[in-house]
Order: C-alpha cells, then structure tokens, then sequence
C-alpha cells in the first residue's frame, strides 16, 4: 500500500502483530481496515474477556 511514507505492508505489521491468537476475517474494502489502536484495543479487550469487559 503506498503511503506519505512510502509503500507500506498490507496488513501493517503493528496490527497483524497485536491480532496474533484472535480470530480476525478479511475483508474486500480497499485500505487499512484495522489500525495499530484499533489492534491494540481488541488486544486489551481479549486480554481482560475473563472479566467480560475492557479495562
């Protein structure tokens, strides 16, 4: 994907990395889906699901 900083990876590595382990499905929308906040985001609501909420 090409960018003001140069051609990135599609998905970027920042949110691929944080959705390690959870179950994700793609999408045919064109462009970034999920960024880095978004990934870290479900990562921390995967993390706290024993207590069924974010934190």
């Amino acid at each position: 994907m090409n960018s003001v900083h140069g051609v990135l990876t599609c998905p970027a590595p920042a949110p691929l990395t944080l959705s390690a382990g959870a179950a994700v499905t793609g999408s045919d929308l064109p462009g970034e889906t999920v960024t880095p906040t978004d990934a870290a985001a479900g990562r921390r609501c995967l993390v706290a699901s024993d207590s069924l909420r974010c934190r």
